[in-house]
């Protein structure tokens, strides 16, 4: 019996010794193990989210940019396209005026006058597009209405057509008969002039 109870008391004393985790110590560690974990996942998003919203932001401010340079383009391509426009169509008139061009000189005077024209008409809708969405409502009337008398002169311009032939096979008597249209045309240019100095006076706003 003596024995037995010996064996019995180092059993316990051999339990006793063992590390055997209770409750108490698995909690905190367990607990230390879900904020270390939960610290790393929040710290992973943040840089995430972080990330992103860079990316936002600089294609946001890319975008601006890239915005602003093309309505500065556009709008020093319009201001270059309507004033030489302008300057084509007042030289005309000032040498038709005077009856004394000869036909070279009224051949390279109408070649200029007919690319300026080209130019400023092949862009027009894109000029209007352009200014219907970064220009005010008034910019868009006075392009149109400058547009309008860009038609009504070149229409001018062109019933002149037959007494310009005549004149580049030298004779200038046809076109010295007919001084109604060309004060028709001085007059179109004139209201050319003022309209342009409207419009390209709002888009310089």
């Amino acid at each position: 019996m003596q024995g037995q109870s010996t064996n019995q008391a180092s059993e316990a004393e051999s339990v006793s010794g063992l590390n055997v985790p209770n409750e108490q110590s698995v909690e905190p560690s367990l607990w230390v193990a879900i904020k270390k974990e939960t610290r790393t996942w929040l710290i992973g998003l943040m840089v995430a989210l972080l990330s992103v919203f860079s990316a936002q932001i600089v294609e946001s401010v890319q975008t601006s940019i890239n915005t602003v340079e093309a309505r500065s383009d556009y709008q020093k391509g319009l201001l270059i396209e309507v004033s030489n426009y302008i300057y084509a169509a007042e030289v005309n008139v000032v040498y038709l005026q005077q009856g004394i061009i000869d036909g070279p000189s009224l051949r390279n005077i109408l070649d200029t006058y007919n690319t300026s024209i080209t130019e400023l008409r092949k862009k027009e809708y894109v000029y209007l597009a352009w200014l219907k969405r970064y220009w005010q409502p008034d910019s868009v009337v006075h392009f149109k209405q400058f547009m309008a008398t860009v038609r009504q002169y070149d229409q001018a311009l062109h019933r002149l057509n037959p007494a310009v032939v005549k004149l580049l096979a030298g004779d200038n008597q046809m076109l010295l008969a007919q001084q109604q249209q060309i004060l028709v045309l001085a007059e179109l240019q004139l209201t050319l002039q003022t309209k342009g100095e409207t419009l390209l006076s709002s888009v310089l706003q």
